[in-house]
């Protein structure tokens, strides 16, 4: 047994011309919907087909005919992915059983359908049987993607012209009147999280690109990152994108100590520039509010130190969350069931008018309840230690080390990217993201076969009883 990229390659799945084995190379229907599926998300609705199923979630469907009905051998067995199913079955299930038995709401048919997309899309990556070659078809369509909504992006900055479904429909210039660039995610916070998501995966497709001229396009595009995240105006983005930034300089740098005192000065500075003083501290309020209590004095001196009233706004929200999720003793609104239970005015904290969740981990506790949401936690840490186990064993293999620190730096502030969509559960970058995961997850503990990178098997190689290195 050999290994390739620090992964064991299995001799026995080539036949004696070296050729790998018929089950271990991943059809092309696949290959080109995993290419597709990340513009088709970033651009969501505005590529309609079939009603509400646009042309991403017909995507998603195809892939998950695909290889969920393929005839062939079963995918390895694993514990993340004994997770994933399990909350995709449950998941399904509640959501069902609360439809019957507390009914339906005006949102939660929209809902519903992306749902139940977002869990064929997890169903499908888990039935991949080679996960490895499915994250390089990934890769290069999150390029490809990257390319797209940078391309719409441009236009804004530079001409002013909002993409359709900008949401603030009456804004003649995102960028001069102050609202930001969303790109062809309509709002600029769900650009914002494409953002942060994206420079650890385009870093793990740099450094597992083959091709000089891939290499060249995810260097290009990681260097145009910063540019478009400021272009955005989140807060919210901006310190997570440092925060990435610096743990990845941390983690690959042989001059560590020199690297932290570096991104803590440069990160102190930004605390109390002018410029980026009332940004930094609105994106923390939240948190310091939460824990605030009832103390009257602490939440005024906390209330104090931004004028932003959303971040009070989102304290709301999340504070109703818990408590619709006590009201139903944990088991769940049902679809939809935040917005309904907000709109119906009854919420103990306002919030201005405003019912979407703005926070994924308590829309999924109010509206699906503790199971959905212990299993989800479960997924989580699942993919964070197999990411941390990259990381601490594999020093000789960056590939294998970048792949685990996107899953360490994306699951760990996991809590505060659920904060950047006004629902987490609707817009298709969510259910993106989600399977982007836990495909880098499978990646990981899968072993190299065959076209793992994207690269034909060196027959000569395999002849000699090993893979391709190359």
């Amino acid at each position: 047994m050999t290994t390739v990229h620090g992964r064991p390659s299995v001799e026995a799945t080539c036949s004696p011309q070296g050729e790998p084995a018929l089950e271990d190379v991943l059809h092309w229907v696949p290959r080109v919907m995993l290419m597709l599926i990340p513009i088709l998300a970033c651009f969501g609705p505005t590529i309609p087909l079939f009603g509400p199923l646009f042309a991403f979630r017909v995507a998603v469907i195809v892939l998950f005919l695909a290889t969920v009905f393929q005839r062939r051998n079963a995918p390895e067995r694993s514990a993340l992915r004994t997770v994933a199913l399990l909350l995709v079955f449950v998941w399904l299930l509640v959501a069902l059983l609360l439809l019957l038995f507390r009914g339906a709401s005006d949102f939660a048919w929209a809902e519903g359908v992306s749902v139940f997309t977002g869990a064929l899309f997890l169903l499908a990556i888990a039935a991949i049987r080679v996960p490895l070659q499915a994250q390089a078809a990934l890769l290069v369509g999150w390029l490809i993607a990257y390319i797209g909504t940078s391309m719409v992006a441009v236009r804004e900055i530079f001409f002013g012209i909002p993409f359709q479904n900008y949401y603030r429909l009456q804004s003649t210039n995102p960028i001069l009147d102050g609202f930001g660039s969303a790109s062809s995610l309509g709002n600029p916070n769900n650009y914002a999280l494409f953002l942060v998501i994206s420079y650890p995966i385009l870093c793990l497709g740099a450094v597992g690109a083959k091709s000089r001229m891939l290499r060249v396009g995810y260097v290009m595009a990681l260097c145009s990152l910063p540019v478009f995240m400021l272009a955005t105006g989140s807060r919210i983005g901006f310190v997570t994108l440092v925060f990435v930034a610096l743990l990845s300089a941390i983690v690959f740098l042989n001059t560590r100590r020199v690297v932290l005192a570096l991104g803590l000065g440069f990160i102190s500075a930004l605390a109390f520039s002018e410029v980026v003083r009332s940004e930094f501290l609105s994106a923390i309020q939240p948190l310091a509010l939460f824990f605030a209590g009832d103390s009257f004095w602490f939440r005024n001196v906390i209330s104090n130190i931004s004028d932003d009233n959303s971040a009070m706004i989102r304290v709301h929200l999340l504070q109703n969350g818990l408590d619709f999720s006590l009201e139903t003793y944990l088991t769940g609104l049902g679809l939809g069931g935040f917005e309904a239970r907000m709109l119906s005015g009854d919420a103990a904290y306002p919030t201005q008018g405003i019912i979407n969740p703005h926070n994924g981990v308590i829309e999924i506790l109010s509206q699906f309840g503790v199971a959905v949401f212990i299993l989800f936690l479960c997924l989580l840490l699942a993919l964070w230690a197999n990411g941390w186990k990259a990381v601490a064993q594999n020093a000789n293999d960056r590939s294998t080390r970048v792949a685990g620190l996107a899953l360490v730096a994306l699951v760990g502030i996991f809590p505060i990217l659920s904060t950047m969509n006004s629902s987490f559960l609707e817009p298709s970058i969510s259910w993106l993201f989600l399977a982007a995961l836990l495909l880098i997850g499978l990646a990981l503990k899968s072993p190299a076969i065959g076209l793992a990178n994207d690269v034909p098997v060196d027959s000569s190689s395999n002849a000699h009883g090993g893979a391709n290195h190359g």
